[in-house]
This record gives structure tokens, sequence and C-alpha cells, in this order.
């Protein structure tokens, strides 16, 4: 449920982000021992707040207000009565826009089932491992066909090797990350066609700070910001 988690919260602090060339934040906990959290911008105005809370049935509660004092957003964590984690995420006027079940099949396979306003299943997330102990995501969309899965495994060498398949052929590609003789990380990013679009080398000098380089293998503007947000995707989700 992380992921999925991490996913509403990003978009939540949207509004947060939008300022965050120059602003400043403070927490404190007021009389109830909710923890609050202020955002201000560069001349001390508060331009939105988040408080952390729970209801007493002891769920716990974001609540994402602006500049005024407005409640613009909230999100409930809670469980239904089988143990199943539900997160709600909640407008302005109270009104739930979106949700999320995280749950396990017969199988013991995670399923994460997002749904919207009106409780119509928009994805459906399954994390399952096969026989050979390989992790594998399948999202299917409201029709309940697969369109993306990703499989995430390791070769002879110990390399770790992402498979990604869409539902187009054009959106395949493949991920390897290994070590080198010097200790360095290599990403290796691959096309549908096995063509290498971007790889990403971090390494540490002999005082231990931290070099990244990004080299870009064609001049394809378009394959190479899909390259990098597929592997903001898979960071978040696997």
């Amino acid at each position: 449920m992380k992921p999925v988690l991490f996913f509403f919260l990003h978009f939540s602090f949207i509004h947060v982000t939008c300022h965050a060339q120059d602003y400043s934040l403070s927490k404190s906990i007021d009389i109830f021992g909710d923890t609050i959290i202020s955002y201000k911008d560069k001349y001390g105005r508060e331009i939105s707040s988040v408080k952390n809370s729970k209801d007493i049935f002891g769920n716990k509660i974001k609540s994402f207000k602006d500049e005024n004092g407005r409640e613009i957003s909230s999100i409930k964590e809670s469980k239904d009565i089988f143990g199943n984690n539900i997160i709600e995420v909640k407008d302005e006027n109270g009104r739930v826009v979106s949700s999320v079940k995280g749950s396990k099949d017969i199988f013991g396979n995670d399923i994460v089932e997002v749904k919207d306003e009106n409780g119509t299943a928009k994805s459906t997330i399954t994390s399952s491992t096969n026989i050979f102990g390989e992790k594998i995501k399948s999202i299917k969309g409201v029709d309940g066909k697969e369109f993306l899965s990703i499989k995430k495994s390791k070769d002879i060498f110990g390399s770790e090797i992402i498979s990604i398949k869409g539902a187009d052929r054009n959106d395949d590609s493949t991920v390897t990350t290994s070590t080198n003789i010097f200790g360095d990380i290599i990403t290796i990013v691959k096309d549908s066609n096995g063509i290498e679009l971007l790889s990403i080398k971090k390494s540490k000098d002999i005082h231990g700070d931290e070099t990244t380089t990004i080299d870009k293998k064609n001049n394809n503007s378009d394959s190479i910001q899909k390259a990098m947000k597929m592997l903001r995707f898979l960071q978040m989700n696997f």
C-alpha cells in the first residue's frame, strides 16, 4: 500500500510544492495531540498546512488546508471488517473522490484496487512471485485487461533486471542494474528493440561523496523523457 499512498500524497502536495522555490515549514502539536505542519512563504505568510490526526476509531487522517485555512482535501487510512487496508481521498466538501483497497487473494498475492468517486474500479494492481522467485506486478484497467506488466528478476551475474511490457509493444522496455568492479552502480535503460536509451552511473570518490553521471545514448528527447519518467515510476512502485 505504501507506493499507492505515496502516489496520493505526491499529488495532494501539489499545492505545496508549487511554492517550493522559497518556503519554510514548522511543526507543532495542538491540544488534541494532532501534529500540524505549516508551510510559509518567504514573507512568513502561511500558504498551506497539513494536519495528522486520528478519529475516534483510530483511523489515521491527513487534512490539507490552503492559505485561507480552508480544508481542500483529506486522506483517511482505515481497515474494513476483513482486515483489508482502505485509503479514501476526499475533496473540500468531504465527498470521496477516490479510494484504494489493499487485500490478498487466496494465493497470498497482494491486490490493490483503485476506485473512482462512484465506487467503480479504475485499475487493479496485482503483486505476486512466480516459481522462479521473480516479482511480478500486473496492472489492469477498467475493462479488466492488462495494460502493464512489470517483472523483476536477476541474471546469472546477480544483476537486477526489470522487464516492462505494455499493451503496445512500443511501450516495452528493460532496466538493468549492476555493480562494476569499482563498486559503481550502473543502470541501463533499453527500449523494445534492445536499443540503449540511457545509462546512469552512481559512484563515490575517495572522500565518500556520491556522483551521478547520466549518459544519453541518442538525441530523441521524447525517448529520454519517457525513460526518466519510467525510472521514477519504478522507484515509487518497486
